[in-house]
């Protein structure tokens, strides 16, 4: 939309001057079809800025081009070196030349000399010329001036700088010829806005270090332009300024604000409103029209803001000027992360806190396996025990000491049980059925983060439009002033397009907001810090489709045949690769064995072989009964004993447990197969309504573009008309709403379609790599 504005106002400009004069050139047929020549005429040799003069050429070729055959010779190009006699030496020099048929007295001196002359005998046109520095122009009929006020345009720039900075003293660094025969005072004390003290401070030609001269207090420049000062120069003003943390406002706008001046108001678009309405100007003299001058007025104005120069100087700016500015460096200040589509998947994988909880998951599952393992290994434990008796149990207990302290050793090792067995094919079905879980996840995680990187991206397009459309809508602001001052539209009008303006503006902010948003999302995926700024590389369609994957089988849904064919193979691949139907059946296998278990244990008995060791370490020799001779008799019992023992158990009745075991497993087991069913059928839908989305989104890629640009052709025609008068501002607003919807989505398809295309990747378990 950007290149309806600089040309919105020169339109209007055009069509509104010059057409009571079109059905008097066709009248009059060849009377106006000759030779007109123009010299030019400047304050002095330009060392910096757009060359004034070599537009005003070209567009006086385009106005007058149709009636006349305009002619600039190079030696009719002169400048007065900066010196009021040599500016008006300059033009009656031209003026005096025959082959000379109109003058244009370029530049703020110049326009003080040509209106001082009482009577040209040729045509002179001013372009444009301060009505407090030239109150003396005179009313010749040959004389044309376009007239604006000194106090009007700065007042109206330093309020817009107050939104910005709020100075209490600025002095407006100007030329010495910028305010020769102004009473600067007097502008100085009706532009200072309420609080504020304003002072005219002329600079040396060439001068680029101004701080040291600046009244002692100044908190802010106004830069008028300057001509005496190359572009090097200029930029190391500037820059003294501001590391002196004095900000600076630029009358010229836009250009100078692209050479470190903090702000300007004026663009590229106000320019070409001077200088077509020159060029209107010289042909309304031409043909004979005692019209008044094309009203300049301020048009194609929008606050731009230098925001590394903002941000050398901690200026803080406000939503609602941001909302209102064109931002330049926005991209160089912003601490933001850049990041592609990739990357982001890529982090996601390995940073999302969902998916390390589930690998802590998978990596305890490991564990319960080997433990289920353990079961058949060798089971070897250690005891001491120490007790102690009272002395008439020990007298009466054969061989038992009264205290005593001894240590055992015992070993067990099963040797075959069927619920053991069951267990650790359990086990490892359940860690498949935790992977493929994981991978779950894993897919998911990448499928959010594609749709959560997407979005940032059309945030970030939203954001781009949005500021487009606050564009437009000044720009039609602007004509719509113009029709107004021309008796073309009511004041009514004008105020439907400040409604507009405003809402635009409204919008632009939550389209801010949106971003930020979509940033925060992002941020919370990839486990960053969610007041991290992201700037994200646009994804071209063929650089999601690497990302992404399969990007021969997108191109098959160019053609109904081809979708066909893709259909049935994606559908049997997904199916197979599923995730999530692993899952489940590794949960039915390990069901059916715990089943298989249950069943079996009434008749698979459970083997396992035993020893134990155990010695006395300390005892008390008391205790026992004294058998005298006989005791002689008996074998002797030393501190040491073990067992060895072999045993087969096998459950008789566990009071119905058993049965209640077979039966619930048996149930478990038919649930999962029902919901493995069930799941099934899901996947299958959502891989067919995958691909039907994306089947539809995918031709809307270049469908969407030919309605954007047939939209943008139509918002156009509109607008042309509206300037001509022969269209409403209904049938503009919606010529432009219309426009607005239709750029939006096409700059947003190819975004869509690789969402699409990432859920039919993710539907088929084929999205990202691990």
């Amino acid at each position: 939309m950007k290149r309806y504005l600089s040309r919105a106002v020169a339109i209007g400009l055009v069509v509104l001057a010059t057409w009571s004069g079109a059905v008097e050139a066709q009248e009059t047929g060849g009377e106006y079809d000759r030779r007109v020549r123009v010299g030019t005429v400047t304050d002095g040799p330009r060392m910096r800025g757009f060359n004034i003069v070599e537009l005003l050429e070209s567009e006086i070729h385009e106005v007058c081009g149709g009636s006349y055959t305009m002619e600039f010779p190079r030696d009719a190009v002169l400048h007065g070196d900066w010196i009021p006699q040599g500016i008006t030496a300059a033009i009656n020099e031209l003026l005096a030349r025959d082959d000379i048929d109109v003058v244009l007295a370029v530049g703020v001196a110049s326009a003080a000399a040509a209106c001082a002359i009482e009577d040209p005998q040729k045509l002179v046109v001013v372009p444009f010329s301060f009505a407090e520095c030239n109150p003396a122009c005179t009313k010749s009929p040959n004389l044309r001036v376009n007239t604006m006020g000194l106090n009007h345009l700065i007042a109206r720039d330093l309020n817009a700088f107050r939104e910005v900075v709020p100075y209490s003293r600025l002095v407006v660094l100007t030329e010495p010829s910028w305010i020769a025969g102004c009473d600067t005072e007097r502008v100085a004390a009706t532009i200072a806005p309420p609080g504020t003290e304003v002072r005219f401070v002329p600079m040396e030609p060439g001068d680029t270090q101004v701080v040291d001269d600046l009244p002692e207090g100044t908190d802010a420049v106004y830069l008028m332009r300057m001509q005496q000062i190359d572009d090097a120069g200029f930029r190391e003003m500037v820059g003294g300024l501001t590391r002196a943390g004095i900000p600076s406002f630029s009358l010229i706008g836009e250009m100078e604000v692209e050479q470190g001046v903090l702000a300007g108001l004026n663009t590229v678009a106000t320019t070409d409103a001077i200088i077509r309405g020159a060029a209107v100007d010289v042909l309304d003299l031409l043909d004979g029209r005692d019209t008044p001058p094309t009203p300049l007025g301020v048009y194609g104005t929008r606050l731009t803001l230098n925001l590394i120069t903002a941000d050398a100087l901690r200026v803080g700016v406000s939503w609602e000027v941001l909302s209102n500015a064109r931002l330049l460096h926005e991209e160089a200040v912003r601490t933001a992360e850049s990041i592609d589509l990739d990357a982001a998947l890529g982090r996601a994988v390995h940073a999302n806190l969902d998916l390390l909880v589930q690998g802590r998951v998978v990596a305890a599952g490991y564990e319960n396996i080997r433990k289920a393992h353990s079961n058949y290994g060798p089971q070897l434990s250690v005891a001491v025990n120490a007790s102690a008796i009272d002395s008439d149990r020990a007298f009466a207990a054969l061989g038992n000491y009264q205290r005593f302290a001894s240590g055992s050793l015992e070993l067990t090792q099963l040797i075959y049980s069927d619920e053991a067995s069951a267990n650790i094919l359990i086990q490892n079905e359940l860690q498949q059925a935790r992977k493929a879980d994981r991978e779950t996840v894993r897919l998911d995680i990448m499928r959010v983060a594609t749709e959560a990187y997407l979005g940032l991206l059309r945030a970030e397009s939203l954001v781009r439009i949005r500021g487009d459309d606050v564009a437009l809508n000044r720009a039609n602001l602007d004509v719509a002033r113009l029709r107004h001052s021309m008796g073309a539209a009511g004041s009514s009008e004008i105020y439907r397009w400040e409604a507009q303006l405003a809402a635009a503006r409204a919008a632009l902010l939550e389209a801010h907001a949106i971003r930020r948003l979509a940033e925060r999302q992002l941020s919370r995926l990839l486990d960053r810090s969610v007041t991290l700024r992201w700037r994200p590389r646009v994804t071209t369609l063929e650089q999601g489709l690497e990302v992404l994957g399969g990007s021969a089988e997108a191109a098959m849904l160019d053609t109904p045949n081809g979708f066909s064919e893709l259909v049935p193979v994606l559908l049997e691949r997904g199916l197979a690769a599923s995730p999530e139907l692993t899952a489940l059946d590794s949960a039915v296998a390990a069901r059916r064995r715990a089943h298989t278990a249950a069943r079996r244990v009434s008749y698979a008995p459970t083997v396992g072989f035993s020893g134990q060791i155990d010695q006395f370490v300390a005892k008390s020799e008391g205790g026992g009964v004294d058998l005298g001779p006989i005791g002689g008799l008996l074998p002797g019992v030393d501190d040491t004993f073990w067992t060895l023992g072999l045993r087969a158990e096998l459950p008789l009745a566990a009071g119905g447990a058993i049965k209640a075991n077979r039966i619930r497993t048996n149930e478990e087991l038919q649930g999962l197969l029902l919901e493995r069913r069930n799941v099934r059928e899901k996947l299958s839908q959502r891989i067919l309504s995958a691909l039907d989305q994306a089947a539809a989104s995918w031709p809307a890629i270049t469908l969407r573009r030919e309605s954007a640009d047939a939209a943008a052709k139509s918002l156009d025609l509109v607008q042309d008309a509206y300037g001509r008068g022969a269209a409403s501002i209904l049938d503009l607003l919606d010529a432009q709403n219309a426009g607005l919807t239709a750029e939006f989505a096409a700059v947003t398809a190819v975004y869509d379609f690789l969402n699409d295309w990432a859920e039919v990747r993710r539907s088929v378990a084929d999205l990202g790599r691990e």
